[in-house]
């Protein structure tokens, strides 16, 4: 197998390169080849192109960022975002008649906050006469209710302190009863213990009287202790009858002077609450009628606020 040398594949080598270099000057070359310059486009329309290129990528960056609104056409109304500021019907808080009117306001005028607009008057002109008069009576009675409650209170307190007296006072007789009770029960077992001992004397002394060993006086001097004796416990008896029956009584007494005492100050509690319920209800026709008398009393309607007149719908002289 023949194999090639080192010279004859450099020599190849250089014969190709010589042939490549031969043809790109020809290729790109407008000398050699004219109609390339047709082909080519001029230097002004390449930066022409390079200025929209830069314009485009411009403005899609500002519409990613920039707002924008759209436009349309219709027929509706315009509404203010915030209550006090939408369209506002402004009304008298009484019956009556327009008295005065602001002369210079028209619709579409601008008004500033508290600016008249117009003065109202009583149909009746003696109404706002009475209504004062009225008030002066509710007053009248309110005053009349508190001095009743005031008293009241006084009399509930004065009667709960003579209910705690009465049943202290009562407490105290009923101690007392049952000492006595006490007392007189001692005084009777007392009695009670010497009649056996003056028993067993005297049948002793009868016996001795009899055999003739003691004088008939010595039988009746203890005979008669023994009846002084007897005699006593039944005294002391029924002084423990009477005792016990004080007693009763002064219990008896304690339970209806106490239920006498608790029922006065339950009386005395309902009148207070029912005097205090007469000055609820005096406030409260008292407030009413002061509420009139204050809507009676705003007899001029002014601007509550800043804005514009859209609609006048009263005349002087007309009723409200």
């Amino acid at each position: 197998m023949t194999m090639p040398s080192a010279a004859n594949e450099a020599t190849n080598n250089h014969s190709t390169a010589r042939r490549r270099s031969s043809l790109m000057p020809v290729a790109y070359s407008d000398a050699l080849m004219p109609s390339l310059q047709l082909a080519k486009s001029s230097r002004i329309a390449r930066r022409f192109a390079a200025v929209l290129l830069l314009l485009l990528v411009a403005t899609v960056f500002l519409m990613a960022f920039a707002p924008w609104q759209q436009t349309i056409t219709g027929a509706g109304y315009v509404v203010a975002y915030a209550p006090r500021e939408r369209q506002q019907v402004l009304e008298a808080t009484i019956k009556g008649r327009i008295f005065r009117w602001n002369e210079e306001l028209v619709e579409n005028a601008r008004v500033s906050k508290g600016d008249f607009i117009a003065e109202i008057r009583d149909l009746d002109d003696s109404y706002s006469l009475r209504l004062q008069g009225q008030l002066e009576n509710t007053e009248s009675i309110l005053d009349a209710s508190k001095k009743i409650v005031a008293a009241t209170d006084g009399q509930l307190q004065a009667y709960r302190r003579v209910q705690t007296e009465i049943e202290a006072a009562q407490n105290a007789y009923v101690q007392s009863a049952t000492e006595k009770v006490n007392a007189a029960e001692q005084k009777l077992a007392i009695a009670e213990a010497a009649i056996p001992q003056l028993q067993a004397a005297y049948d002793r002394a009868k016996m001795l009287q009899a055999a003739g060993n003691i004088a008939l006086e010595k039988l009746q001097e203890i005979e008669r202790k023994l009846l002084e004796s007897q005699g006593k416990v039944k005294e002391e008896t029924a002084n423990v009858s009477a005792a016990r029956a004080e007693l009763l009584g002064k219990q008896s007494d304690r339970e209806a002077y106490i239920h006498k005492a608790a029922a006065d100050v339950r009386y005395y509690e309902g009148a207070l609450d029912k005097a205090k319920s007469e000055v609820s209800k005096a406030e409260k026709e008292q407030f009413e009628m002061q509420s009139k008398v204050a809507r009676q009393n705003a007899q001029e309607i002014v601007a509550p606020f800043d804005g514009y007149v859209v609609h006048l719908s009263a005349n002087s002289g007309s009723q409200m």
